[in-house]
């Protein structure tokens, strides 16, 4: 059987009297890629912030590797990640600062040895010295990614 990653069973957010969420169920199982596709106000940055734990739901469960979210949350974020093209590091350092940043950030105890592999998968040495301000919406994009992937 494979390992369940993600598990959201009825989760619910309203505001107020508004729902913008409502009532959703899905799994997901390691090694998928999930995109939230919907229009506007169909409620996918609500559920976003949920997963994330930026905001609270009103009803449901939220599971990541068979622990429930909020019980577990700093054990569970330290293995989660998100990107988004809204997502923005650090203009005024470097690409190479900013992933070093946030590998700490997430725990990991040698960087070098773990942004190596993304880097050369995302063809990112030209970048790593170049100041995050300065890059292309594409680019950025990458770097996002990588981001995402180290922990």
């Amino acid at each position: 059987m494979q390992e369940v990653v993600l598990e959201v069973s009825k989760l619910v957010k309203t505001f107020g009297e508004f729902r913008a969420v409502d009532d959703i169920s899905f799994v997901v199982p390691r090694g998928k890629i999930v995109g939230f596709l919907g229009p506007n106000g169909a409620g996918k940055t609500t559920t976003i912030h949920m997963l994330l734990g930026i905001t609270s739901p009103t009803a449901g469960t939220i599971r990541y590797f068979g622990k429930d979210f909020f019980q577990h949350k700093r054990d569970v974020l330290q293995r989660i990640n998100f990107a988004s093209a809204f997502n923005t590091l650090q203009g005024k350092i470097t690409v190479w600062e900013n992933l070093v940043v946030f590998a700490y950030m997430y725990g990991i105890h040698s960087p070098k040895k773990k942004i190596a592999p993304f880097v050369e998968a995302f063809d990112l040495a030209p970048l790593l010295n170049k100041r995050y301000m300065e890059l292309s919406a594409g680019q950025k994009t990458r770097v996002n990614i990588v981001k995402s992937f180290l922990n």
